[in-house]
């Protein structure tokens, strides 16, 4: 799916081009957690490339926009979500874009706060995480 969004790690943003809605990021982020790496961050967007290689759209997705570093939410007009992750406390507020346009801030609405534990637990689909 299209559903494009920005990531904001401790300082650091990143423009991912689909499956960004809520059940997307879960997936995300369970699989970033298994990794269990030195880096939320890096292990979060290793994990997208991960999901991305088992859907049949990835080698486009690779050529286009898939994930590259931003200056901040606002820079990009298209998004649909945007989400602030605390890496030393592996918190996540994520947001839904409500206006956007090429001239004009985006406007948002929180619609979670807490640990990414519990963002997993709410929005995680077995239907679309798919990591074997």
């Amino acid at each position: 799916m299209g559903t494009r969004a920005t990531y904001h790690f401790d300082g650091k943003y990143y423009y991912v081009g689909t499956d960004n809605y809520p059940e997307g990021t879960a997936c995300y982020f369970e699989q970033a957690l298994k990794m269990k790496g030195a880096n939320l961050r890096e292990d979060f967007l290793t994990a997208i490339e991960k999901l991305g290689e088992k859907t049949k759209l990835y080698q486009f997705y690779k050529r286009n926009i898939y994930k590259i570093r931003t200056k901040h939410h606002d820079f990009h007009w298209d998004t649909e979500f945007a989400y602030d992750i605390s890496i030393s406390d592996n918190q996540v507020k994520a947001y839904k874009v409500l206006g956007f346009g090429a001239y004009e801030r985006n406007q948002y609405k929180l619609f979670f706060d807490g640990y990414v534990t519990d963002f997993i637990k709410k929005y995680k689909n077995e239907n679309i995480c798919n990591f074997n």
